[in-house]
């Protein structure tokens, strides 16, 4: 079940997209309860410092999901 999704911009071009999901019955027996899926916008992949870029904003939505819960 998706519980929230988005885009993030960065210079107001999309830059990411995430999901935050509940994770099915089997994945609860280990102790998770929800997986964060972030994903690249890739036509942007090829111009200069795009991974320098990707690494931060991976991370600051990672902590503010993972804030949330």
């Amino acid at each position: 079940m998706k519980l929230t999704s988005g885009t993030v911009f960065v210079h107001d071009a999309p830059f990411a997209t995430y999901t935050l999901e509940a994770v099915d019955e089997p994945a609860k027996l280990y102790g998770t309860t929800h997986v964060l899926h972030v994903r690249p916008v890739l036509d942007r992949q090829g111009e200069s410092g795009w991974f320098e870029q990707y690494r931060p904003v991976r991370a600051a939505i990672h902590a503010h999901l993972g804030g949330q819960n």
